[in-house]
């Protein structure tokens, strides 16, 4: 996976846009394709890629990756859905897309998004414009199926390994099925994946002398806390394992959020703030939108309380460009948390454990706050 499909699509338009040149799941346009048949063709292509990563094509950039926006007539989602409709797709697998206007430099860049599918190859039971039954055509590189070609054997072979899932390692696989909450089955302490049993997620209790709550559990309306260690299997073989803390009295569980430093002095020894994150797309984060049950009132509210104290960055590139944004305004941060005074009531064990607790909910409330801030 390229680590994009989780962006802003603003950002995603600024990333491939500086790369100055085409790709594997990325076309520039400057206009509008004229021809609807080339159009759908491009989308086609774009569908039937071997990769996971959502596809693009973008309006208004030029071959060099300028962005000059457009001057000629547009096209609409529906416009593209309607004749899309038309067309005679085997099996009736179609590919799914969506049309998006984002503003860059004040420049309008129309994106037109191809959504990543496990169903390849895409392809016509009926001819259409250049395109013939039965042909297969994809995105290879930067460059698409000729008119009135066919993909290589090989690549033909690789989108249907995709389709079934044999393009990735066991990991991978599984990491990717959980957004698919429904194919996963619970049996006691273990979840196995209805179409590959022998993929599972087996929950072992942790130790019980080990209850200590983090600071994040005082946000709960109970603080009682307990700990479990998730270990990710295929076959016999343990693939990774991750600390899962089961908060507000067993209501809400989740993966243990990572540690996060900055305001750094400038030896880099000594740091100001200690925080805790997610990052989307990360296995820690898919696996708490897998254990959060959507209607579940109680655990969705203890989500978001979670998540008022806990930052949740976009990506790994996102996260060090904040961390460099707080090292250049601690002062501010400082002045910001010592105004703050939601967690004052909070007991832990001791007053030493009290006042570090409530510093670490009122960092996390104010680092919040000025991530929202420094993304606009």
């Amino acid at each position: 996976m390229n680590g994009m499909n989780d962006l802003p699509l603003d950002r995603i338009v600024e990333i491939l846009a500086a790369k100055g040149r085409e790709g594997e799941y990325w076309d520039y346009k400057q206009e509008w394709h004229e021809n609807m048949a080339d159009l759908l063709k491009d989308i086609i292509c774009f569908a039937n890629t071997p990769h996971d990563a959502n596809c693009y094509l973008l309006f208004g950039i030029d071959d060099d990756g300028h962005i000059v926006g457009m001057k000629k007539n547009r096209r609409k989602q529906a416009d593209i859905l309607e004749a899309m409709d038309n067309l005679w797709f085997i099996g009736d697998v179609r590919p799914e897309i969506s049309v998006e206007t984002v503003v860059v430099n004040e420049i309008e860049v129309d994106v037109l998004t191809v959504y990543d599918t496990q169903k390849t190859p895409i392809y016509l039971k009926r001819n259409y414009g250049e395109m013939l039954a039965g042909c297969i055509y994809m995105r290879n590189g930067d460059k698409n199926t000729p008119n009135r070609g066919m993909a290589s054997i090989d690549d033909v072979e690789r989108l249907w390994k995709k389709r079934f899932g044999l393009l990735q390692t066991p990991l991978e696989y599984i990491i990717g099925r959980l957004q698919y909450q429904t194919e996963w089955k619970q049996q006691d302490h273990i979840y196995y994946n209805m179409y590959r049993p022998e993929y599972q997620l087996k929950i072992l209790k942790g130790d019980e002398d080990y209850l200590i709550p983090e600071f994040y559990a005082y946000t709960m309306s109970n603080k009682s806390t307990s700990y479990e260690m998730l270990q990710i299997i295929a076959g016999d073989t343990i693939l990774e394992e991750y600390q899962i803390v089961v908060l507000d009295s067993g209501r809400y569980k989740t993966p243990v959020p990572e540690w996060g430093f900055a305001g750094y002095d400038r030896y880099r020894i000594d740091h100001k703030f200690t925080y805790k994150y997610f990052v989307k797309g990360s296995t820690e984060y898919r696996l708490q939108q897998f254990f959060l049950d959507g209607e579940n009132e109680e655990a969705i509210y203890a989500n978001r309380r979670l998540m008022e104290v806990v930052l949740l960055y976009e990506t790994e590139d996102e996260k060090s460009a904040f961390e460099a944004y707080i090292e250049d305004n601690q002062e501010e941060i400082m002045e910001r948390i010592s105004k703050k005074d939601r967690y004052s009531y909070i007991q832990a064990t001791n007053e030493p454990d009290t006042k570090e607790c409530i510093k670490r909910l009122n960092t996390g409330l104010v680092l919040n706050e000025m991530l929202r801030e420094w993304r606009k």
